[in-house]
């Protein structure tokens, strides 16, 4: 699945995909990031997500971003020297053989269903926090067995390597503490949920 990653890399898909003002707020809200903080965006693509985290830990705190593909790696390195952030730093890495800790937080925004490896990659996710630490992860979720969940699934598993594991059920068996939020839409089937080391 590689391929296709670094293909809409080159193609330049995903930067520019908005982050609406409630998802900002979700990821500040469940991760509680303060000035300071060390902050993990594990499959951060080309980097969406890397102003959220680089505002709410400030000048004196460190983002680290991990994706597989060496080409949203690529983009998403560009993003960090455009802007000069001296303390985000971007690596190209594999969410399921991943090792680092002392993290604050653990972001995973879509990323977490399309690794070969769900229960590694989450419980690298936990390694990676110090106790105490947040894991948020919003994600696609197919559980309910529905015809639309079927075709999807099947999209989904071709198009991305989603392996059909369900990562909610595969977090609450890795964490003690997994909370979902009060509301969530009921489309598109994706699922957020904070998890606490």
């Amino acid at each position: 699945m590689a391929k296709l990653w670094n293909w809409l890399g080159r193609a330049k898909v995903g930067t520019s995909w908005p982050r609406s003002a409630r998802f900002v707020s979700l990821v500040r809200d469940s991760l509680e990031l303060s000035e300071g903080d060390r902050v993990l965006d594990l499959g951060c693509g080309a980097g969406p997500d890397l102003p959220i985290l680089r505002e709410a830990v400030g000048p004196g705190g460190y983002v680290l971003a991990i994706d597989h593909s060496a080409e949203m790696v690529a983009r998403a390195a560009e993003m960090v020297r455009k802007h000069g952030w001296d303390n985000v730093e971007v690596r190209q890495g594999d969410a399921t053989t991943l090792a680092v800790s002392g993290f604050d937080a653990v972001l995973a925004a879509f990323s977490v269903s399309a690794t070969p490896d769900v229960p590694a990659a989450l419980a690298n996710a936990r390694a990676a926090l110090r106790p105490g630490g947040r894991l948020f992860v919003i994600d696609m979720r197919l559980a309910d067995d529905t015809r639309l969940n079927r075709v999807l699934g099947w999209i989904y598993r071709r198009a991305a390597g989603w392996s059909g594991v369900d990562v909610l059920e595969t977090a609450r068996g890795e964490f003690q503490q997994v909370r979902t939020p009060d509301r969530l839409p009921s489309w598109p089937p994706i699922v957020a949920f904070t998890a606490i080391r």
